[in-house]
């Protein structure tokens, strides 16, 4: 049982390290989308409406930036909140595994 226990704690102390790295590098992205973002409705270029589809005006596409953004950002927030109870939940396997030694009973 102490083996499985072992095994189990590992993969989710692995588990809990990736989703850490993928929250790190989605706010990466998500924060360099955001200043070229800015760059892009601040000069206003025309290429902008036409690669969306040509019959649009920046007021829309502000909303559809800010509607992608605030998806984004919750998508953020479920990775943040799985990596914490991910992180939580090894450290308690953890000390699991430390207090059953082999010669004491469970």
């Amino acid at each position: 049982m102490e083996v499985l226990n072992d095994i189990l704690a590992r993969r989710v102390k692995a588990a809990a390290g990736a989703a850490w790295w993928t929250l790190l590098i989605m706010v990466i992205i998500l924060t360099g989308a955001w200043i070229g973002v800015l760059l892009v409705t601040h000069q206003r270029p025309e290429w902008v409406g036409n690669l969306i589809g040509g019959k649009i005006d920046w007021d829309q596409i502000h909303t559809m930036y800010l509607w992608f953004f605030g998806a984004m950002k919750m998508i953020l927030w479920v990775v943040f909140m799985l990596s914490v109870w991910l992180s939580i939940w090894a450290r308690k396997l953890r000390r699991i595994a430390r207090q059953t030694s082999p010669g004491t009973p469970v």
